[in-house]
């Protein structure tokens, strides 16, 4: 089934309609569940139940939070009924696997899945067992579960970046009803110039914040892929209406410097095609380097001055974080006391306590101390495997299918490195999931690889 937006016809305009009532406030607050749950009805209907179910793991958080301020529902209990769908559908489907879908590498995915969970398992058992390692280890159990399973539904099912832009749009579009504002009027509901949208109702930096980032960055690889470009241009101009401004008054650094670095990768592959940038590829990974230091420089120098504000405005309880640098290097340190086994799930926590004394004082901020304080060397070694799956289609002659799934993921990739936990970022699971098992040959072209070319939509 061809599930591509240009065969949406008059599903498109309508959700498009929704979008932008929801964007610019227009709805009563009543009929925004009800619209949105219909919008995605007709694109199940149309598109099928894998697409929108990817778009709700990507882009469903104000979705999520809509459903609980108006129903009461926690958002845990939908990622349960979702994850137990998934697995519904997976017993009763009994259509063959997609073109895409590589089985033959499903055996060794797995036995890297059981040895994540086994090591988070065994982080809980032998780390400190407060109660926030307590939330962890659940968080990571429902989180991760939903984002891995809905992963191997998508990539079995052929579910493109193309396929999610709809119920994408029509999700994300929420945040605006959630927070109560119209996007005309967004700068003038901002806490104050250097806060932003930091404490204001129905936004999360951690949520909101980063998910436009990625948003913006599924808008720009669409765009450049689109075989007809003025065709999909509502799209485009939606997208970046309602990403671009929810991520730059956000003022957060990790967004901003993953969807920079993220976009300048996707302009130097359409500006250089795939077999110079992997001729060049070593250059490539020097510049991205290069940028992120660049953003972990400002970052260090900016973090104090952020940190102070925000404390004074109350926002932090009088209390600041750290900077990053801070926070590498004093998790680094505890590390070279137990480098082999470390010391366990939400073990952090029992070090922040000691940050007066010279302690660790927030979450580790990046995927790897973080893996490798908490679990030790295996840990750093399996997160650095799910690393090596997610980005070697970047660096090998890979289908657009992968490619552009692959993009995506660097993004949030490059999110972990800057944020903490490893249970909250637990997405980084789903672009794992769907990378490591798309075929690199998959049959599909695109002006990223050949321009000219307009089959990226083509389904066989």
């Amino acid at each position: 089934m061809d599930t591509s937006v240009h065969s949406l016809k008059y599903v498109r305009l309508i959700i498009l309609a929704f979008c932008v009532g929801m964007a610019l406030n227009l709805l009563p607050g009543w009929l925004i569940l009800p619209v949105v749950a219909g919008g995605l009805l007709l694109l199940i209907i149309k598109c099928g139940v894998p697409s929108v179910l990817a778009a709700l793991t990507l882009f469903g958080h104000a979705f999520y939070a809509l459903i609980k301020k108006d129903l009461g529902l926690a958002t845990t209990y939908c990622f349960i009924g979702l994850a137990l769908t998934i697995l519904l559908i997976f017993l009763i489907n009994r259509r063959p696997a997609s073109i895409f879908y590589n089985s033959r590498f499903l055996p060794d995915y797995l036995i890297w899945c059981g040895c994540i969970y086994l090591i988070m398992g065994l982080g809980y058992y032998l780390g400190p067992k407060t109660g926030y390692s307590l939330y962890l280890i659940q968080f990571f159990l429902v989180y991760a579960s939903y984002c891995i399973l809905t992963g191997l539904l998508t990539v079995r099912s052929g579910v493109s970046v193309a396929d999610m832009v709809l119920p994408s749009l029509l999700l994300w579009s929420c945040s605006f009803p959630l927070m109560g504002y119209s996007l005309l009027r967004l700068p003038s509901h901002l806490s104050s110039a250097y806060l932003g949208l930091r404490g204001v109702e129905g936004f999360a930096t951690l949520g909101q914040g980063r998910l436009s980032g990625l948003m913006l960055t599924m808008i720009i690889l669409f765009w450049v892929s689109a075989p007809n470009k003025k065709k999909f241009l509502p799209e485009v101009i939606l997208g970046v209406a309602i990403s671009a401004p929810l991520l730059w008054y956000s003022l957060s650094r990790q967004a901003l410097a993953s969807t920079f670095i993220t976009v300048i990768l996707i302009i130097m592959m359409v500006v250089f095609r795939r077999d110079l940038v992997k001729q060049y590829y070593q250059k490539v990974v020097i510049f991205i380097l290069a940028v992120i230091i660049f953003f972990g420089v400002i970052s260090w120098a900016a973090d104090s001055i952020e940190t102070t504000r925000m404390s004074e405005s109350g926002l932090l309880g009088g209390k600041t974080g750290g900077s990053r640098y801070e926070i590498w290097i004093r998790s680094l340190q505890y590390i070279e006391a137990k480098p082999l086994i470390g010391y366990g799930l939400g073990s952090f926590t029992t070090f922040r306590l000691g940050h007066a004394g010279g302690g660790l004082p927030d979450w580790p901020h990046n995927w790897f101390i973080e893996a490798w304080l908490e679990h030790g060397l295996p840990g750093l070694i399996l997160f650095l495997l799910g690393a090596i799956m997610l980005l070697r289609p970047l660096f090998a002659k890979s289908g657009m299918q992968i490619t552009s799934w692959a993009i995506l993921g660097v993004y949030w990739f490059i999110v972990i490195q800057l944020s903490g936990d490893i249970a909250r970022n637990s997405l980084i699971f789903f672009f794992i999931t769907v990378v490591a098992l798309t075929r690199g040959d998959s049959p599909s072209t695109s002006p990223l690889e050949e321009p000219g070319k307009d089959a990226i939509y083509q389904k066989d």
